[in-house]
């Protein structure tokens, strides 16, 4: 969750640089990655996968801002190389001495994220999440047989609330695919879904081989991302309906 919460600042930042080719934000937005790197965990890689992939979208945009990101870039370099360098570089030194590296497809897939589950994107408590343990009955309970996964069932829950969900349903008949930046959190969406999904999926195989992908287990803990990227969507889509000139009739 720490790790998630610097993942907005880190993104507002980095667009800003971005937008005015300006080293002092990439130096901000290079502080805010830099204390998300520091909890090196899944959730930390995925935030930064993020930011590399919304910089790739920037770049391949009309406007082909790539060569004014050199600023940008430098700035965030530099400020995240200072701050993370040498605590990422240490847990890699201990890393070598554990057994966690040595964590197989099989291993982390057992960590996946049941198709079943994102019916709670729509439905708050739609397996009795909340309530006592010997009444919830999705995936991975008993009550499904031997799905040989390993999650805690609160890792299963994806609600949001009703009006963000039905924000992202309607973002598909409110032309918000205009704004290249749903676009980019519609892709990110699809994509964390995806990974989430692990075995279920042949793209977590894929990604796997990643370097970095392959130190962590519970692909699940994507569920972060895909809410990330729903409120994304979501705010997207109310600022279409907030802005959108009335219609005639009903």
């Amino acid at each position: 969750v720490m790790s998630l919460a610097w993942l907005p600042l880190a993104l507002w930042a980095w667009a800003r640089a971005l937008d005015r080719a300006n080293f002092g934000w990439g130096l901000v937005a290079g502080l805010f990655a830099a204390l998300m790197a520091l909890g090196r965990d899944q959730v930390a890689l995925l935030g930064l996968w993020t930011l590399v992939g919304y910089t790739v979208s920037r770049w391949l945009s009309p406007s082909r801002r790539a060569p004014l990101s050199v600023a940008p870039l430098l700035g965030g370099a530099l400020a995240g190389a200072a701050i993370a360098a040498i605590p990422v570089l240490m847990s890699a030194s201990f890393a070598a001495m554990s057994n966690r590296p040595q964590i197989d497809l099989a291993g982390a897939g057992r960590g996946s994220l049941h198709p079943a589950s994102l019916l709670s994107f729509f439905a708050a408590n739609l397996y009795g999440v909340h309530g006592p343990l010997a009444k919830f009955w999705g995936p991975p309970s008993p009550a499904w047989g031997p799905t040989d996964l390993y999650l805690a069932r609160n890792m299963t829950a994806l609600y949001q609330g009703a009006l963000p969900a039905l924000l992202v349903l309607s973002v598909p008949f409110r032309g918000v695919w205009r704004d290249p930046t749903a676009r980019f959190a519609t892709l990110g969406l699809v994509l964390a879904t995806l990974y989430a999904l692990g075995r279920y999926t042949p793209f977590y195989a894929a990604i796997f081989h990643v370097p970095g992908a392959d130190l962590f287990r519970r692909p699940a803990d994507a569920t972060f991302l895909i809410g990330f990227f729903a409120a994304l969507l979501a705010g997207a889509s109310a600022d279409r309906w907030i802005k959108a000139p009335p219609r005639a009739g009903r």
